[in-house]
């Protein structure tokens, strides 16, 4: 099985391809321009440069967050509208998870990126299996859970993040970032070919937090 991956979480359009021996190709574009004005030449120029056709594509993976509000929303109305018009299956990934796989070491994994208002967004992992639930916290807050883990933890940091103290049981490792697409295509064929699958309809991104948008809205401070 052929499958696609889509990732626009942040400020790039990340996309990716993965068949039965692994990742087949992969293509990162950055900028502050819109995703959206970048996400469709781009896969039509990655597409292109497979030698593939959208119709070649035998399932989709979509990085659902968290990140950008606006960014979560590209990836994922561009993947479910091609699942849900070619019948063939959609997976959604925590952006948070592909990133993790990026480490490389066994075991407990953790990342941790910049969220607004001086948060992280934070999550840690055996495998695929959340050790620490995809979170909104702050870094303090975050290592903190990381150390009842009770085990030994590899985090990775994004560059900006400058924590004061690190718990004993924590390791500090280099991020790549942003998400590999091919990582991203992966690990939506491994959850497809096993029948974990999503609605087209009904998946969401997970943003996490209520936009500026609906704090203002509700009175809550940004």
């Amino acid at each position: 099985m052929l499958v696609l991956g889509i990732d626009t979480s942040f400020s790039y359009v990340s996309l990716g391809l993965a068949d039965e021996e692994g990742v087949r190709g992969e293509m990162l574009v950055r900028g502050e321009i819109g995703s959206a004005y970048e996400l469709f030449p781009s896969l039509s120029h990655f597409l292109l440069a497979e030698r593939l056709r959208l119709e070649d594509i035998e399932g989709y993976a979509v990085g659902i967050g968290p990140g950008s509000f606006t960014g979560l929303r590209i990836a994922l109305a561009a993947c479910k509208t091609f699942s849900y018009f070619t019948n063939k299956p959609l997976k959604g990934i925590s952006t948070l998870l592909v990133l993790s796989f990026s480490l490389p070491h066994e075991g407990a994994r953790a990342v941790a990126i910049p969220a607004y208002g001086g948060e992280v967004y934070g999550g840690a992992y055996k495998g695929k299996s959340p050790l620490v639930p995809d979170t909104i916290c702050t870094l303090p807050q975050f290592l903190s859970l990381l150390e009842r883990i009770k085990e030994p933890v590899y985090l990775a940091l994004h560059p900006s993040l400058h924590p004061s103290s690190i718990p004993a049981n924590i390791t500090l490792t280099e991020l790549s970032f942003p998400p590999r697409g091919g990582i991203l295509a992966q690990l939506g064929r491994e959850s497809i070919i096993v029948g974990e699958r999503d609605d087209p309809l009904k998946l969401l991104p997970n943003y996490l937090r209520a936009s500026q948008a609906e704090r203002r809205l509700y009175g809550e401070s940004s």
